[in-house]
């Protein structure tokens, strides 16, 4: 065992608050990662945790030396990276977490293409509409609609659609066309919730805000799931028109108050470590979803493989 395997155990722990949860990211078992904080803090002479049964957080030695640590480690990282980039491809496991509407429309179409350029990368592709840690479960990134609260990690903005309302002919026909935002209180309403609390949709249009306040007769997680409710005539959703751009072109949805949007539309991140930012594949999957969002927002084709830039040796800012 190296000083650096000490030192890593301890930034885990610091970062996961528990020594379960830092065995578990670093896959040994707890007796041994308190075995090597005990042989750190001894080297060193000073306690660097508080331990009591239901947390761990730093001393203020140990979070001094924690701010030393994460620096050097960073350069060490940014060394190896480097140097790999001056001989080495992209390869090895990437795991991905990623909703089910973004990882289906947005991805699917172009993985063909992602593999032609990094034919030694093995996408480990998971969906889930929950916004899990990805960290904590494992994952070298998450992608994730709406703002991200949570400034531990880095985060690459990969683009905004604008939102609007949308419902199918037949329930308009039956249940009319509403001439302005106030109107939708008497309609259906179809709601996507990605995080707990009150449902609103803040409007913005000619006449200024409006922000309806909802009491939707379905609310999903999923805006595949809530597409076809709408398709089906069983009330409005709101939606961007890229996610819903065939449904329209067939006639299946029609667009309502196009002159109302969303106030915020809909953002799209990915979300990753600082040390994530060092690893190669890492950084051109992350152009990849960057150039793939671009196009799909705009309504282009999937890019040709040529077409998607190869990452250089910086991290992504």
């Amino acid at each position: 065992m190296t000083r650096f395997d000490e030192v890593e155990v301890f930034l885990r722990v610091v970062e996961r608050g528990s020594f379960i949860g830092a065995a578990a990211q670093l896959g040994m078992p707890a007796s041994t990662v308190s075995r090597r904080l005990k042989l750190l803090e001894n080297r060193l002479g000073v306690q660097l945790l508080h331990r009591t049964t239901r947390r761990v957080w730093p001393s203020e030695a140990g979070q001094a030396y924690y701010q030393r640590c994460v620096t050097a480690v960073a350069m060490l990282d940014r060394a190896d990276a480097a140097v790999r980039a001056l001989t080495q491809e992209p390869e090895g496991p990437l795991k991905v977490l990623m909703a089910y509407g973004p990882a289906i429309l947005v991805i699917e179409p172009e993985l063909a293409r992602f593999r032609a350029l990094y034919p030694k990368v093995q996408l480990h592709l998971t969906l889930d509409n929950h916004a899990l840690d990805p960290v904590e479960h494992g994952f070298d990134l998450a992608v994730r609609h709406g703002p991200v609260r949570d400034s531990s990690y880095h985060l690459r903005r990969l683009g905004n659609a604008p939102l609007h309302l949308l419902a199918s002919p037949a329930y308009l026909d039956r249940a009319g066309r509403p001439s302005h935002p106030r109107e939708l209180e008497q309609h259906e309403l179809l709601a996507v919730r990605s995080t707990p609390g009150p449902l609103s949709w803040p409007l913005e249009g000619p006449q200024g805000s409006f922000e309806l306040k909802l009491e939707p007769v379905f609310v999903t997680n999923d805006v595949i799931m809530a597409m076809r409710q709408a398709i089906s005539g069983a009330g409005i959703m709101m939606s961007s028109q890229c996610l819903a751009r065939h449904r329209i072109g067939s006639g299946e949805l029609e667009v309502i108050l196009p002159e109302w949007r969303h106030r915020d539309g809909l953002e799209t991140v990915a979300l990753f470590s600082a040390r994530a930012t060092q690893d190669l594949k890492v950084r051109v999957f992350l152009d990849f979803l960057a150039d793939a969002f671009a196009r799909w927002i705009k309504g282009e084709p999937p890019a040709a493989p040529a077409q998607v830039p190869m990452a250089d040796s910086k991290a992504p800012t």
